[in-house]
């Protein structure tokens, strides 16, 4: 009976420690499975990263191989493409063209009233109406200056006074280079400029056209218009 007595607390010993084990076992194994779970985890966070971004070099806008062109001038007069102006009626007679005061009565330039349809060589203040073929369709006006206009009864104040009783069309064919000048700014006395002849029927449909013809063997050989036609 000593005997069993004696080896109660040696089972009883070793029964605890038989539990003892078991539960570090089971924890141990909980610690490892955490741990697991962790590094799991911790693989997954490390697979599931940003995905790295490209910078894209930016570029401009791509052209479309048109080339730029200038807004369209407007249609008038002074905007005709123009160059120099080296004009022998300016020359001549000075910007205004041949307005003078003769003491009389008389029209300026070589007068307004010719003989025949066919205008003569001088100097005549027109009005252009069409340039067809190379030939300047005119109408014929009468200028008169200081004097010549206070008499007139139609006098209506100024220097100058322009009659055109007649619309009557002449046609006067070019001479080999004719050169026509127009008024750039119709508020600059002296901004004449050259005007090619391939936009002179440009320029007379977008009018005024009036001004000094100066007509050479036949032929029209220089149109000036003075700023104050």
């Amino acid at each position: 009976m000593r005997w069993r007595l004696e080896f109660v607390p040696l089972i009883v010993a070793a029964a605890l420690s038989a539990c003892g084990t078991s539960s570090s076992t089971a924890i141990s194994s909980t610690s490892t499975a955490a741990a697991e779970t962790t590094s799991t985890t911790s693989a997954v966070a490390s697979s599931t990263t940003a995905a790295p971004t490209t910078a894209v070099p930016a570029s401009a806008a791509p052209t479309t191989g048109v080339p730029a062109t200038a807004a369209p001038a407007s249609s008038t007069t002074a905007a005709v493409p123009v160059g120099a102006v080296d004009s022998y009626i300016a020359a001549t007679w000075g910007s205004s063209g041949p307005f003078y005061d003769n003491g009389g009565s008389e029209p300026d330039g070589s007068g307004c009233s010719p003989a025949s349809d066919e205008l003569p060589d001088g100097i005549w203040y027109v009005r252009l109406v069409s340039l067809e073929d190379q030939t300047l369709g005119i109408d014929l006006m009468c200028v008169y200056s200081d004097e010549a206009a206070f008499s007139r009864p139609d006098y209506g104040g100024g220097d100058r006074l322009y009659v055109n009783e007649s619309t009557k069309v002449r046609f006067v064919p070019l001479g080999e280079n004719p050169s026509f000048y127009f008024l750039t700014d119709w508020n600059l006395p002296d901004s004449q400029q050259y005007v090619p002849l391939t936009v002179v029927a440009n320029a007379i449909s977008d009018g005024p056209a009036d001004g000094w013809l100066l007509v050479e063997g036949g032929h029209a050989t220089e149109f000036w218009q003075p700023w104050d036609s």
